[in-house]
């Protein structure tokens, strides 16, 4: 297979790896998810044929980000606002160096914010507010000068 079919794969197990952490049959919508194509399922946005946008704002998740996501390697934008998602921010979104939006505001987050995000140097809108988050904030943060 092409680079880019790999990659499409990569997006694709990443999304079904959200979706079944999230308890995605509950989600209030969830069109085409698991079935169509990955450009019609609902709140993905595909950008020459990469998941660049995931937005999914008051849709009832319920569980944990996986780690997976941070395989979304074109995400410029994720979204998972006022649902009901735990645990903890994984590590790995700081692999998403395309990333200028990352708003996980208003869920039950708990844990520290991880050192990795401060990677994230494209990062202009970050919001992490009325979660449980606990600790301080990142020295790594230092380097989000677009922030």
């Amino acid at each position: 297979p092409t680079q880019l079919q790999q990659d499409r794969a990569a997006d694709s197990l990443a999304l079904v790896a959200l979706y079944n952490a999230t308890n995605g049959p509950g989600w209030t919508n969830n069109t085409n998810w698991l079935t169509g194509t990955l450009d019609t399922w609902h709140g993905v946005t595909v950008t020459a044929d990469r998941v660049t946008g995931l937005s999914l704002i008051s849709n009832q998740l319920a569980g944990i980000i996986p780690t997976e996501v941070g395989n979304l390697e074109s995400l410029t934008s994720l979204a998972l606002i006022n649902n009901s998602i735990s645990g903890s921010i994984p590590t790995s979104i700081g692999n998403l160096s395309n990333l200028t939006t990352l708003d996980l505001s208003l869920n039950q987050l708990t844990g520290s914010i991880p050192p990795e995000l401060g990677n994230l140097s494209g990062l202009s809108n970050l919001n992490l507010s009325a979660n449980q988050l606990s600790g301080t904030i990142p020295t790594t943060f230092g380097n989000l000068t677009n922030l």
